[in-house]
């Protein structure tokens, strides 16, 4: 087309773009935190670099012809995007099957098929937000939740284009659209951070942003009208420009700014400037135009498909913390298989692929898929390295994730409409609001208030409640901060007006919240019992796995004799002075502390049991307990006369 002509120096931008997000991933620890903390926002500028071509291809097509092919433009953008896709995903297939736990396989092969259908925003968003879900650094496809929105955009964009791109107000409508986008982006941000990462709402303003300069661009490419920019002006908007995304590359910390919002709008606006200022006579677009910039930006897309399951399943397959080395084999193996996925795969299907090749080398290859998807949903295909690493493990599970959804299995029995998940660890189930647990009318009757640590003790009491037949246990779940709401639930639920005893059993950090001093009122004023337990104990572990799974792999199940003592040395400390607070309040609300660490490490022995006295592992995480863990965990809590004492005591 006539108004579209080839800008090198946006193949400089995707470099910077994909380079940054690279890094940002690998996660090279510098002083305590992360070389180029900022470097998600390569992202953004990927989003604005992409509205702005397929908004330039899309009402140049419309203004020259008055039209636009439909077919033509998806045909082009499945050329784009799908060969090079379809080969990280067949080529991560057996690593996968040989690297992933069944859980861990289990999501990939659901994120295999979210990415495909161009949905992995919406699956990341739900996966990532359940409690203690794996970390996103080991999740091979988590890097197409960004494809998935600008496959959104490419699907819906172009109906507005057909309807309102020959207007040369389109502009104006434009304008209005990136303005609403990103006012919902900055409320969404506050309201649920996650939500509005991966939402196409909260993004749509930075495709947006791309599209509203491509179409200037359009309206005004008459090259008698054309304004040239002075060099020195040109020069300096382009340097200052690359100077502020350089910066928020470098400082900005995702923890900490309200993004996608207006926290990411200088980047969003750097990056247009970088664009509009396209003057060969300018320094910046010079530098960005140099062979290795555009040679980075030609190979981005394979780039960015690439890093993120080799990064991952590097993570995976290692239990020690990456070292430079693996840096850079990581670096090396992705730059590579990027060479070539472009030049066998991604270059060859765009350019000269008929759509017959397209279709049937993507029914063989859905095909596949499908077939391994079905075999690892509904089969449940055995993974032979993970059953050989349980026998490696002294007999115990290891998968750990496994052994997480397994802690919820009691609480999930109790009701059989009711599925019970990690959710619970924030609010409570129906069946705790309304159920009725307690049976025994002469019983004392305890009930566990708290987060996912109060799972853990209620587990630990249902198991061994043969040693306490006189006590009777429920448990509710609440937030750890105890928000007003669930604690005016809490003082209705039926479970607390029949107990005596409540017992507190959460994970606190810092400052304690206040509305646990509000929830420690309202019982005591009810004329409750209540028993206060402290942190469990808490590991740091040496490698990219728990202490535990660390351990076992680095020495071997005949080591395990010594795994207490050495679990004892990484025990973490932070949880010490909550419990110090714990119990000043527990003696001013005439509460019982109880201290639930001692029930776990022996600092005269000095040993934490990590793995029980039959070599049952005891934690799947740093702090939160296996059933086994519970069960081993519980028996001496119930045969302890000082917390049988605390239920069991009438409160004068």
């Amino acid at each position: 087309m006539s108004l579209i002509n080839y800008k090198p120096h946006i193949d400089g931008m995707r470099a910077i773009a994909v380079v940054s997000v690279i890094l940002y991933h690998l996660k090279i620890q510098i002083g305590g935190a992360s070389f180029l903390g900022g470097g998600f926002l390569g992202v953004d500028l990927f989003f604005v670099l992409s509205g702005y071509l397929i908004t330039k291809i899309l009402v140049a097509e419309k203004i020259e012809t008055g039209g636009i092919r439909l077919s033509e433009f998806y045909w082009r953008r499945s050329k784009r995007i799908l060969p090079s896709l379809v080969l990280v995903i067949l080529t991560s297939i057996p690593v996968a099957w040989y690297v992933l736990s069944p859980t861990e396989l289990e999501r990939f092969v659901k994120s295999i098929i979210a990415s495909l259908m161009f949905l992995s925003n919406g699956f990341w968003f739900l996966e990532l937000g359940t409690y203690g879900a794996q970390s996103g650094l080991l999740q091979p496809f988590l890097h197409t939740w960004s494809l998935a929105i600008e496959e959104q955009f490419y699907l819906l964009f172009p109906l507005l284009v057909i309807f309102l791109g020959g207007n040369r107000n389109f502009v104006k409508y434009l304008i209005i659209l990136t303005i609403c986008s990103l006012g919902l982006a900055f409320l969404s941000t506050i309201w649920n951070p996650e939500f509005s990462f991966f939402s196409p709402v909260s993004r749509g303003w930075e495709l947006l942003a791309g599209s509203v300069l491509a179409c200037f661009h359009v309206y005004h490419s008459n090259p008698e009208k054309n304004v040239s920019w002075p060099c020195k002006v040109s020069s300096l908007a382009s340097g200052l420009a690359i100077l502020i995304i350089l910066v928020f590359f470098y400082y900005a910390d995702l923890a900490e700014i309200v993004h996608p919002g207006f926290v990411t709008l200088p980047v969003v606006i750097a990056a247009c400037v970088l664009i509009h200022f396209d003057s060969q006579s300018n320094v910046v677009v010079q530098l960005l135009s140099t062979r290795p910039m555009v040679h980075i930006g030609k190979l981005s897309y394979s780039l960015y498909l690439w890093h993120f399951p080799v990064f991952a399943f590097g993570r995976l397959s290692d239990h020690e913390h990456p070292s430079v080395e693996d840096y850079v084999f990581w670096l090396g193996a992705t730059y590579f298989l990027s060479l070539f996925g472009y030049y066998a795969v991604e270059k060859p299907f765009r350019v000269g692929a008929k759509r017959i090749w397209l279709f049937w080398s993507a029914l063989c290859a859905s095909g596949f898929i499908v077939a391994f998807s079905a075999i690892v949903l509904i089969f449940q295909w055995d993974n032979r390295h993970f059953s050989n690493a349980i026998t490696s493990y002294h007999g115990n599970q290891s998968d750990n994730e496994q052994l997480r959804l397994e802690s919820w299995s009691i609480l999930d029995q109790l009701d059989k409409e009711e599925s019970i998940g990690t959710w619970n660890a924030h609010e409570p189930s129906r069946y705790e609001l309304k159920g009725k647990w307690f049976i025994d009318t002469e019983s004392t009757k305890v009930l566990i208030v708290g987060n996912s640590h109060s799972k853990d003790v209620y587990n630990a009491f249902a198991l061994n409640a043969r040693l306490a037949p006189d006590l009777e246990f429920a448990r509710f779940g609440i937030r750890k901060d105890f928000p007003n709401k669930q604690i005016e639930a809490l003082l209705g639920a039926d479970n607390y007006l029949a107990a005596s005893v409540v017992v507190i059993a959460s994970r606190f950090q810092g400052a304690l919240p206040e509305g646990l001093l509000l929830a420690l009122q309202a019982i005591s004023t009810d004329q409750k019992r209540v028993v206060l337990m402290g942190s469990t104990a808490e590991f740091t572990s040496p490698g990219s796995v728990p202490f535990f799974d660390w351990y076992m792999r680095r020495y071997g199940s005949e080591a395990i004799d010594s795994l207490n003592a050495q679990a004892y040395l990484y025990e973490e400390h932070t949880g010490k002075n909550v419990d110090k607070k714990l119990e000043k309040i527990a003696i001013n609300y005439d509460a019982e502390y109880i201290s639930r660490r001692n029930f776990v490490c022996n600092d005269k022995r000095e040993l934490c049991w990590l793995a029980s006295e039959d070599g049952k592992k005891t934690y799947y995480d740093n702090s939160h307990w296996t059933l086994d863990g519970a069960r081993y965990f519980g028996e001496g809590m119930l045969r302890n006369p000082s917390l049988l004492d605390a239920l069991k005591e009438e409160k004068m």
